[in-house]
């Protein structure tokens, strides 16, 4: 198709002999035309509110880019895909422009959004990531949550769809990401814990002692601790209890972990257990709060 600018309008008429109706245009879509287009919107999908909130994030922060994802109607004039762009569109007051399809067979809606969808990790390749990109792009999702907010406790999860732009931002800005997952790749099975957990505990604590930090993981992943009291060997039970209740730790419960134990290690003092839940009736250390790292 031509090349267009943001202001142009182009339309293509498909010359098959099935599709005859079907149109293309290059169009800027304004909040308001969002607005309308919207409420042609009969028999779609429920909408997914925290996919509409990631897309207005990037839309906010300027990552937002015209990819050649088209908005499309089908010969009856109904939208059957581009609802959630749509109404980001229209809720954060941003103009973007799209391909725009019409005149489609109302029947693609079954067939919609059944081709392989591209991860934050394959982002991260295209970008330039070459090694490990699936665990940094899990580390970059948990940074992502934790430095926003959204991670206080353990017993958080996160709420909110994390873009691909996201992560690629969050990784262009920490690149010593890298050398913490490579850490954590050693260090996260035999601690019984995940790699996207302790890739983005090792870089925090990283940056505050990183002799200290590698220290402390490695001692733990190979069992060399001082036994009862060694808050290495309580930050290792605490992930064997999780592990005996036949689930992985999430990425909350695995930084309210390591950093109770860090802080305690660092600090020379004893601790007995960490617990990740609410409840702690073996008068341990409640481990629900995400501690700030000494």
């Amino acid at each position: 198709m031509p090349a267009a600018n943001n202001t142009a309008l182009r339309a293509v008429t498909l010359n098959h002999p099935i599709n005859k109706n079907i149109t293309l245009d290059l169009v800027t879509i304004t909040p308001s035309l969002a607005s309308e287009w919207l409420g042609s919107n009969h028999n779609n999908r429920n909408q997914r509110g925290r996919k509409i909130v990631s897309y207005g994030r990037d839309m906010l922060n300027g990552e937002w880019l015209t990819t050649g994802e088209s908005i499309k109607f089908d010969w009856n004039g109904h939208l059957i895909d581009g609802q959630h762009r749509l109404e980001a569109v229209a809720q954060t007051g941003i103009t973007i422009v799209s391909i725009v399809v019409r005149g489609l067979d109302p029947r693609v809606q079954r067939v919609l959004d059944t081709n392989v969808r591209r991860s934050a990790a394959d982002a991260l390749e295209f970008a330039g990531v070459k090694l490990s990109a699936k665990d940094i792009a899990s580390c970059a999702r948990v940074g992502i949550a934790y430095e926003s907010g959204m991670l206080t406790t353990a017993l958080d999860n996160v709420k909110v769809d994390v873009t691909n732009a996201e992560q690629i931002a969050w990784h262009d800005a920490n690149p010593d990401i890298a050398n913490a997952v490579a850490l954590a790749q050693k260090v996260a099975r035999p601690m019984g814990a995940t790699v996207a957990g302790i890739g983005y505990a090792a870089l925090v604590l990283e940056r505050i002692d990183a002799a200290d930090a590698i220290e402390f993981f490695l001692s733990a992943a190979e069992l060399r601790t001082d036994g009862k009291g060694d808050p290495r060997k309580a930050m290792l039970d605490a992930f064997k209890m999780i592990r005996d209740s036949r689930r992985a730790p999430t990425a909350a419960e695995s930084l309210a972990i390591v950093f109770r134990a860090w802080n305690m290690w660092r600090a020379g003092s004893k601790l007995q257990i960490i617990r990740s839940g609410a409840s702690d009736g073996a008068g341990g250390i409640t481990g629900v709060t995400i501690l700030k790292p000494i």
